[in-house]
């Protein structure tokens, strides 16, 4: 299912840069009476006249907290202050010993973006002062030119102005956080109705097969040999068909909590397993299944192919159980979205050998049926995506392409779509002879 996180409203925006720590946007906590001012500058009596000034304006506004002035002389040392965590907003020379110019202001902003910077500097320079602006600091002032008031409000200022941003941001990312969770419960609910209707299909089939075989016995004392293998094929089918969804939708679990399918390889016929379920499909008669072999024409009695049937044979190490899975989704979508009937055409063949480094099997399974929209094939893979062509037409739960796509590519090997609306779909898998025991092939947890 969708994962719903709780605590999806608490989650830390974290930055392992210098802003992490800087404190201005903490300032409604209360947690600190003093607005501590990070003065990066390299004149002490700049600094002395500046500490006079703030200690000026404390005094003469009880109702406002005061400032606290710390020092650093260097850009790279003021930026080390920053880390420490207690600076609520720092005021900036753009000449110091290790940078200068407007490219101080940027450097520092771009490791502290989340810190209010006051630019002061040696004198007025209106071209830089608005670039400065424009880059982001809270205010441009000029040595020499600002008294204790103008400089008390431009910090408290910048505070406060630094706060409400965050606070906005915040704001910003709690509803996106909301607005995600509610798209989480909507596509949960339409997951577990579209599920709820998978499974009632096989159970009905499960409950008329029982009925029917109880009927035949209570009116007869007993039941046709031949008849009652029929409703236990039936039954066999829907049982296969509950299981196949509760595996996949297990699958789908596992990998939503970011952890790999544990494969079982083992020696496999993929021959015989690709005509296996493709007599399990063909149960329609408006569509007819058709198994094509490319290449494998290796004779009777030889080891590829089957003893005493002629049957070419291509065997490889695959989870049997997760790849049959892969094709009952592949062939059962096939004949699912081609409501109108038509053929169905699975190719098997093993790629020539001096193409690839690693020997592999190749199978389409082509059908005629409703196609997918251009738009909606770079989703289709994705954890319960749905073409808009078919939603509300065609009963699906969006997790069978998801899994087997992880199937595959957990052992080694790819699935791709051609598709064009209205005319049918081409499925291609593309399978290494022998499967990893262990970890996810190219695509990794993306396949979700």
């Amino acid at each position: 299912m969708p994962n719903v996180d709780a605590h999806r409203d608490n989650r830390a925006m974290r930055d392992d840069r210098a802003d992490g720590v800087c404190r201005a946007e903490r300032r409604a906590s209360g947690d600190s009476p003093a607005v501590t001012v990070l003065l990066i500058d390299d004149h002490p009596e700049d600094a002395r006249r500046i500490k006079e000034m703030l200690t000026a304006a404390g005094r003469a506004s009880s109702l406002m907290p005061p400032f606290r002035l710390v020092q650093a002389r260097t850009l790279a040392r003021a930026m080390e202050r920053l880390r420490e965590g207690d600076v609520d907003v720092a005021l900036l020379a753009l000449s110091l010993p290790d940078s200068g110019g407007l490219e101080t202001f940027t450097t520092l902003q771009d490791r502290a973006p989340r810190c209010p910077i006051v630019v002061l500097s040696e004198r007025l320079d209106e071209a830089l002062a608005t670039r400065a602006i424009r880059a982001g600091a809270q205010d441009y002032l000029v040595k020499g030119q600002v008294d204790g008031g103008t400089l008390s409000r431009s910090l408290r200022y910048a505070v406060e102005r630094k706060g409400a941003e965050a606070e906005r941001h915040q704001l910003a990312r709690l509803q996106g956080a909301r607005a995600e969770a509610a798209q989480d419960i909507h596509l949960r609910d339409e997951f577990l109705a579209a599920a709820a209707h998978e499974l009632k299909t096989p159970l009905t089939v499960l409950k008329g097969t029982a009925q029917v075989a109880r009927r035949l016995y209570e009116r007869s004392g007993g039941i046709d040999p031949q008849r009652l293998l029929a409703a236990l094929d039936n039954i066999d089918a829907a049982v296969n068909k509950i299981t196949a969804l509760v595996n996949n939708l297990l699958d789908a679990t596992r990998l939503q909590m970011g952890r790999p399918l544990e494969l079982e390889p083992r020696p496999v016929d993929l021959v015989a397993l690709v005509r296996r379920v493709a007599n399990q499909q063909q149960v329609s008669h408006l569509h007819r299944l058709r198994v094509e072999l490319k290449g494998l024409t290796t004779p009777p009695g030889h080891d590829g192919a089957t003893a005493g049937t002629g049957e070419p044979r291509l065997p490889g190490d695959w989870d049997e159980a997760r790849l049959e899975r892969v094709l009952d989704t592949l062939l059962g979508n096939a004949v699912k979205y081609s409501p109108h009937g038509g053929e169905v055409v699975v190719t098997l063949e093993r790629s020539p050998a001096p193409s690839r480094t690693v020997p592999e099997a190749i199978i389409t399974v082509r059908d005629e049926g409703v196609g997918i929209a251009p738009a909606d094939i770079p989703a289709i893979f994705e954890r319960f995506y749905r073409g808009r062509n078919v939603i509300g037409k065609i009963d699906g739960t969006g997790v069978g392409l998801t899994v087997a796509r992880q199937i595959l590519e957990q052992h080694g090997g790819t699935l791709t779509v051609e598709s064009q609306e209205g005319q049918g779909s081409v499925f291609t898998l593309r399978l290494p002879l022998h499967a990893p025991r262990s970890g996810s092939g190219p695509g990794g947890q993306d396949a979700e």
